[in-house]
C-alpha cells in the first residue's frame, strides 16, 4: 500500500469513524468505567483459587477431536465449584464448528437442508464439527474454552476504551488467581464466535451468551450513520501487516453484533471499542502446515486437509457464486479423496496468515510457501477497484465459506486473503479493513446486477461487492 493509499485510509478511520468508533475519548471517565466493570471480586476468587484439582495432564494433548477429549478438558475444572483452575489448562488447536444450525437458500429463506446432490447441499449446518463447549468457573468470573483450554474474562465492559486503555487494563488484570491476562489475538477472538447470531433479534449475539456476558448497545453508542449493531467491535492484539512498514499501528477487531472482522487505528485515542481479556498459550492457535505433494496441504494443528490451490470450474474460470462453490467442493475428487466440502467461516479464517512471510511480494494473507493462489488472466492484487464487481485488472481475493451471514441471510461470509477492497465515490479504491478481514457478499446477483446499478458498494465504508468469489475446499 502506498503512502497515498494509507493517507486516504487514515482519513477514513479518523474522520469518518470507519469501524463505527465512539466519540468517547476513553479518558479518565472511560478508565474509571473500565476499572469498575473489571472488578470481578478478585480477592474472593483468589481466596478459593486452590479449590480445584487441575489435572490437565489427563487431557490428550494431540488435539484429538473426539467427544471424550472435550469431556476430559471440561472435567479439569469443576464448573460448580467456587474456586479456579490451579494450573494452566491443556491447550491445543481444537477448532470448533461455526455452530450454524439452519440451512438457507439464495434469497435468505430458511429451508429444509438439501439432500446430497441437490442445489445448496454442503452448507455449514450440514456438517457438524467439534461442538463449541465452555465452562463458567472461578465464581462465575472466568470462562474456560473446553476445546482450546484458553481462559477468558467473562465480564462485559459497558464502557468502550481506546486500544491503549484496553491493553493496559488486561495487562494489569488480576482475576481467578492469575495476573498474566492479555489482549487476545484476532484468531483467539474469532475462535469464540458463534454463527447463530442475528442482529435483528435482540440478544442474538455472535457469541455464546450463556457463557459470556454481553450487552446490546443503546442509542448513546451510535456514531455517525452507523447502526447499533455496528457498535459491537472488540479489540484484538493483532496488527495489520500491510501498514507495518509505515510505522503505524492498526489492529483488527471482531464485531460480536454483526459478525465481521475489520480494523481500527490503535493509535487514535478517540477510537473506543469493547475488549475482553484472555490468558493461555499465545501460540496455541498457530498452524502447522505441510505440503503433501499431491495437491493438498495438511494443517497438523487442526487435523484439516486443504486444497493447495484455489479451485477452478474450468480452465481459467476461477470464480464462483456461492451455489457454485458449494457444488464444486462436493464434487471435487483430489488426492484419492471425494469427501471435500466448502469450509465453514471459522475453518477458513483459521488458515489466514496475519504475519505473512512475503506481504510486499505476494499481497496475500496466506502462507504462500505451502498454499497457491491462481489469479484470473489479466488480474492482479495491487490495482484498486473503482467499480463493483471489480473490472479491468482489479480483483478481490475473497474466498467463500459455507456459512450464511445471520444479519442478511441472502449473504454468505467470506474471508479476504489479501486486500479487502473498498470502492470510493470518487473512484479511488483502498483497503480500509485489512488483509485477513472477514465480511459477507450476496450469494447470487439475483436482482439483475443491482450492485453495479445502485450504490456500487455495501455499507458506509463502501465494501466492494464481487459475488463471484474464490474457493479453497477442505476435508
Amino acid at each position: 500500500m502506498t503512502k497515498t493509499l494509507w493517507a486516504a485510509t487514515t482519513m477514513c478511520l479518523l474522520q469518518l469513524g470507519c469501524g463505527g468508533t465512539s466519540s468517547d475519548p476513553g479518558g479518565d471517565a472511560s478508565a474509571d468505567a473500565v476499572d469498575a466493570s473489571a472488578d470481578a471480586d478478585a480477592d474472593a476468587v483468589d481466596a478459593v483459587a486452590d479449590a480445584v484439582d487441575a489435572s490437565a495432564d489427563a487431557v490428550d494433548a494431540t488435539a484429538d477431536t473426539s467427544a471424550d477429549a472435550v469431556d476430559a478438558v471440561a472435567d479439569a475444572v469443576d464448573a460448580s465449584a467456587t474456586g479456579c483452575v490451579t494450573g494452566a489448562p491443556p491447550v491445543a488447536y481444537r477448532l470448533a464448528d461455526a455452530n450454524q444450525a439452519a440451512c438457507y437458500d439464495n434469497k435468505g429463506d430458511a429451508v429444509t437442508c438439501p439432500a446430497t446432490g441437490a442445489p445448496f447441499y454442503g452448507q455449514d449446518a450440514q456438517y457438524a464439527g467439534l461442538a463449541p463447549s465452555y465452562s463458567v468457573v472461578c465464581s462465575d468470573a472466568v470462562v474456560l474454552d473446553d476445546n482450546t483450554g484458553l481462559l477468558w474474562e467473562r465480564a462485559h465492559h459497558d464502557q468502550r476504551a481506546s486500544y491503549a486503555v484496553a491493553a493496559a487494563y488486561c495487562d494489569g488484570l488480576e482475576l481467578g488467581g492469575y495476573d498474566d491476562w492479555r489482549m487476545p489475538s484476532i484468531k483467539e477472538l474469532f475462535s469464540i464466535s458463534d454463527w447463530n447470531g442475528d442482529q435483528h433479534e435482540d440478544g442474538a449475539f455472535y457469541l455464546d451468551s450463556a457463557a459470556f456476558a454481553f450487552d446490546y448497545p443503546d442509542l448513546s453508542d451510535l456514531t455517525g450513520t452507523h447502526s447499533n449493531q455496528m457498535m459491537g467491535q472488540t479489540w484484538s492484539s493483532t496488527s495489520r501487516p500491510d501498514v507495518e512498514n509505515l510505522n503505524h499501528d492498526v489492529h483488527y477487531f471482531f464485531n460480536f453484533l454483526d459478525a465481521h472482522i475489520k480494523s481500527q487505528d490503535a493509535e487514535n485515542a478517540n477510537a473506543a471499542l469493547f475488549y475482553r481479556c484472555v490468558r493461555g498459550d499465545a501460540a496455541a492457535l498457530d498452524n502447522e502446515l505441510q505440503d503433501n505433494g499431491d495437491g493438498t496441504v495438511t494443517d497438523a494443528a487442526t487435523g484439516l486437509v486443504w486444497q493447495r490451490a484455489n479451485g477452478q470450474q474450468s480452465a481459467g474460470d476461477l470464480q464462483f457464486s456461492w451455489k457454485e462453490a458449494l457444488a464444486y467442493c462436493e464434487a471435487l475428487a483430489l488426492a484419492g479423496h471425494d469427501d471435500w466440502r466448502l469450509p465453514d467461516v471459522r475453518e477458513l479464517q483459521s488458515i489466514v496468515d496475519y504475519d505473512p512471510p512475503d506481504w510486499t511480494g505476494t499481497h496475500m494473507a496466506l502462507d504462500t510457501t505451502v498454499f497457491a493462489f491462481d489469479l484470473p488472466a489479466g488480474k492482479d492484487l495491487t490495482t484498486p477497484p473503482t467499480t463493483s464487481p471489480p473490472d479491468g485488472a482489479a480483483v478481490a481475493p475473497f474466498f467463500w465459506s459455507s456459512t450464511t451471514h445471520g444479519d442478511n441471510k441472502s449473504f454468505a461470509a467470506y474471508v479476504c486473503f489479501g486486500p479487502c477492497w473498498a470502492v470510493e465515490e470518487l473512484g479511488f479504491g483502498h483497503d480500509v479493513h485489512g488483509p485477513g478481514a472477514q465480511r459477507s457478499d450476496p450469494k447470487d446477483d439475483q436482482m439483475g446486477n443491482i450492485w453495479t446499478k445502485v450504490g456500487e458498494s455495501i455499507g458506509d465504508q463502501q465494501d466492494v461487492v464481487q459475488i463471484d468469489n474464490f474457493v479453497r475446499c477442505v476435508r
